[in-house]
């Protein structure tokens, strides 16, 4: 019902009956959540049409039930359009967990549409209070063709347990494709202690000059 509804409506052009007549739904209760859908899908289309307007929509209702947790919804089509402007935005929001997910959000999107993109803005950006909740996300994007990148960006993630694990696959996916380079960076490599111990259980020798694969690899 919400979806055809609104479609109707920007089918005809009227972004502005379409706010209307989310603005005039009830407000939800605890077995209805038409209000938050409406609003989710209906900021999904404005943000699409006019990023600014969407902005300034979501900051209307960000206090309000139906826009909690909305400005991922923000993001993610923002970003679409303007990603930069959309992360500088968000990364002079305040901090915290509503924070983080819609950067994880806008990142994930980012990397789905324009990874070169991203690097160039991480190569600016990447040292900036909020973007390392969603580095891991870069690493992961850049691991099958930059594995020594993705390895120097995975420093500064700041989950260790994360971080040595994003580290090892990416030495693992670096030795696979190209084992004597890995090998040769590995012997002057100052690794975390636990990138050591998982690349060590996954039988992968770390003393200068032995071989980076395991027996029987």
């Amino acid at each position: 019902m919400v979806e055809a509804h609104l479609k109707v409506l920007f089918q005809k052009g009227d972004v502005d009956a379409a706010v209307a007549w989310v603005e005039s739904l009830p407000p939800d209760t605890s077995q209805d959540s038409l209000k938050r859908d409406a609003f989710r899908a209906a900021l999904r289309r404005v943000t699409y049409l006019d990023a600014d307007r969407g902005r300034e929509w979501y900051l209307a209702n960000e206090n309000e039930p139906q826009g909690r947790f909305a400005e991922t919804v923000l993001v993610q089509e923002w970003v679409e359009s303007d990603p930069e402007a959309a992360l500088d935005w968000l990364l002079a929001r305040p901090a915290g967990d509503p924070r983080d997910r819609a950067v994880r959000a806008a990142m994930t999107r980012f990397v789905e549409s324009d990874l070169p993109g991203l690097q160039t803005w991480m190569t600016e950006n990447g040292t900036r209070p909020g973007v390392e909740s969603g580095i891991d996300i870069f690493v992961k994007a850049l691991v099958a063709h930059e594995p020594l990148l993705a390895i120097q960006w995975a420093e500064a993630i700041p989950n260790e347990r994360q971080k040595a694990a994003l580290m090892t696959g990416a030495i693992r996916r670096w030795a696979r494709d190209n084992p004597e380079a890995a090998a040769q960076w590995l012997e002057t490599a100052d690794l975390p202690d636990l990138t050591r111990e998982m690349l060590a259980k996954g039988d992968m020798p770390l003393e200068t000059g032995s071989s980076i694969q395991g027996e029987g690899q």
